[in-house]
């Protein structure tokens, strides 16, 4: 069996066009028996579980895995990370070997990469940009913004030649004290007793979705999710904050547009989360928000307004738990992002 699907793959992934890639995804599922998406969920949290840690492969969830392969996300390439854990929980799911898992998700990478080269592919439809990659991503990592939501993200310590990238544009709410947005009546306190929070329509969705929010990891990060909050026990000795995170991922904004994000935190102890608005895709995952938040046992509420940077309807609300060397428990409630403010 794990033969025939080595086999058939070879020709399953010739595509030159997103809407091909995502039709290959969709017969290689057939090809390995048809599992259904809660089987795939499963198989790549198992894999997630078993991984060293800082590289567990992406979850499945299975709305996501369906709507990825019904080309409701279309003409945009899906994401890589979705590719590698898909194709691998496929592989997995059939019995196939690891070595063999390992040489596959590794063709499906360069088919992927293929497609998303910008010189091979052109812009979009209602796109900003082409997808991009190599000396770009360099620039993220020096304005020091290389993290986002759909997985784990790794910042890339690679040094570019002089002149050879450009700081991509300042974020309101950065933690860079000369950012739009530092010195601001929205900076990182407690907000007024009593004091009334953004008004405006609603684009998180939480409030009747109870499994809304995304962990980066399945056994790093013990999630407790219900509706505007979660409480989340994240393990210790990361590296950087994107390392762990939790996300509600498929946010619209609307560049130019004003917004309010509110949220009231608390932790066993004192900690510092970074809470980011950001895009929803790489390889950039440009932030229009952005900020270091200090929480303690007190618990607090905190308000912020910013303008979208750009507009995107994949962009997604992250905290950022990374980077700290110890356990810790945080507990987020009344999260609201809404537009209009």
């Amino acid at each position: 069996m794990t033969r025939a699907v080595t086999a058939e793959s070879e020709a399953e992934i010739s595509a030159a066009t997103p809407e091909e890639f995502v039709a290959a995804l969709r017969r290689l599922r057939t090809r390995v028996g048809d599992p259904s998406f809660r089987q795939l969920s499963k198989v790549a949290e198992r894999r997630a579980a078993a991984a060293p840690a800082g590289k567990a492969p992406e979850l499945l969830p299975p709305s996501t895995t369906s709507e990825i392969l019904a080309g409701r996300r279309l003409p945009r390439l899906p994401r890589r990370e979705f590719v590698e854990a898909y194709v691998a929980a496929c592989l997995c799911a059939s019995g196939a070997a690891e070595a063999v898992i390992t040489a596959e998700v590794a063709r499906w990478r360069q088919m992927w990469h293929t497609l998303a080269d910008p010189e091979d592919v052109p812009e979009r439809a209602g796109s900003r940009r082409p997808y991009r990659t190599g000396v770009v991503v360099v620039a993220v990592f020096l304005a020091g913004t290389a993290v986002g939501a759909q997985g784990i993200r790794w910042w890339d310590a690679r040094t570019p030649a002089a002149g050879a990238v450009a700081a991509p544009p300042a974020v309101a709410g950065s933690p860079d004290p000369g950012s739009p947005g530092a010195g601001s009546p929205d900076a990182d306190r407690c907000a007024e007793p009593g004091a009334a929070d953004p008004s405006g329509r609603d684009v998180l969705g939480v409030a009747a979705a109870p499994d809304a929010w995304w962990s980066s990891h399945a056994t790093a990060i013990r999630l407790d999710a219900a509706g505007a909050g979660f409480e989340a026990t994240v393990s210790g000795g990361t590296a950087q904050p994107g390392d762990l995170l939790v996300a509600k991922k498929d946010v619209t904004l609307v560049e130019g547009r004003g917004y309010g994000l509110a949220f009231t935190a608390d932790a066993d102890h004192a900690t510092t989360i970074r809470v980011r608005v950001q895009e929803g895709e790489g390889p950039l995952y440009y932030p229009s928000f952005m900020r270091d938040v200090a929480v303690d046992e007190s618990g607090c509420r905190h308000v912020y307004r910013f303008t979208a940077a750009r507009s995107n309807p994949l962009s997604e609300l992250t905290f950022q738990f990374g980077g700290h060397p110890e356990d810790v428990t945080v507990r987020l409630s009344g999260v609201m992002l809404v537009e209009g403010v």
